[in-house]
């Protein structure tokens, strides 16, 4: 069973106490090896509080995660606005805001 330290994106339960892990707390993921899309989660009352090192590195984690979220609604909304407008749009709205973008 491999066992990893994430932040909860969403509102989960504990596997042991049946506690609500709320989204973006740290907890406990353990993925079975015969079945990798199962998940069992441990929050850390039942388990100890999470290593220095591993609190950073989720951390990281998540800021990485938020940015390719990002990225990928951006890269969406650019292919509906080509769909619907029959042109390509170059959708950055942090750089229109700081002035860098296009103007009409």
């Amino acid at each position: 069973m491999a066992q990893f330290w994430v932040y909860s994106t969403t509102p989960r339960s504990c596997g042991r106490c049946g506690q609500t892990i709320p989204g973006g707390a740290v907890a406990l993921k353990m993925r079975l090896q015969s079945a990798p899309h199962v998940s069992l989660w441990r929050c850390t009352d039942c388990v100890g509080a999470p290593p220095a090192d591993v609190v950073a590195a989720a951390e990281a984690a998540a800021v990485d995660e938020a940015a390719l979220a990002r990225d990928s609604i951006q890269a969406r909304l650019g292919v509906i606005l080509e769909r619907v407008f029959g042109r390509r749009f170059d959708f950055d709205a942090k750089r229109r805001q700081a002035g860098d973008g296009d103007e009409a």
